[in-house]
């Protein structure tokens, strides 16, 4: 089941990158697999701090990892972001592409932040 944490408006979801919809439900299929809890914690939510605007264009989404055990969110980061590379939003700092960052914001708990890049580059794998 998918949580959300309180004043995350679920509706956002309808507004969001096709991408950012990929990660988001490859994060929720590990979660269920590892019955680890799921919890939506901000969409397109507007907090200080933020040094993006990835929330807000609908690139970006993040998830609780309360409850987690390290293995599972290191496991997750590291194949989210090999997996994903060619959707995953691009660093600025180190030009690196990203589509899981697991990080804390002052004044937040750590937390997984899913992002995609702006452009349209679906996502496809073939075997």
């Amino acid at each position: 089941m998918i949580n959300t944490k309180d004043k995350v408006n679920f509706e956002d979801l309808k507004d969001v990158h096709p991408n950012l919809l990929v990660l988001l439900v490859y994060a929720y299929q590990y979660a269920r697999r590892y019955e680890l809890p799921f919890t939506i914690t901000s969409i397109k939510d507007r907090f200080s701090g933020r040094i993006s605007k990835s929330h807000e264009e609908g690139r970006a989404i993040d998830l609780s990892v309360k409850a987690w055990p390290e293995f599972h969110i290191l496991r997750l980061t590291k194949k989210m972001n090999e997996e994903f590379e060619s959707i995953g939003a691009i660093s600025k700092s180190d030009g690196i592409s990203r589509a899981c960052v697991y990080h804390k914001v002052e004044g937040n708990a750590w937390h997984f932040h899913l992002q995609v890049r702006a452009t349209l580059n679906l996502y496809y794998k073939f075997a």
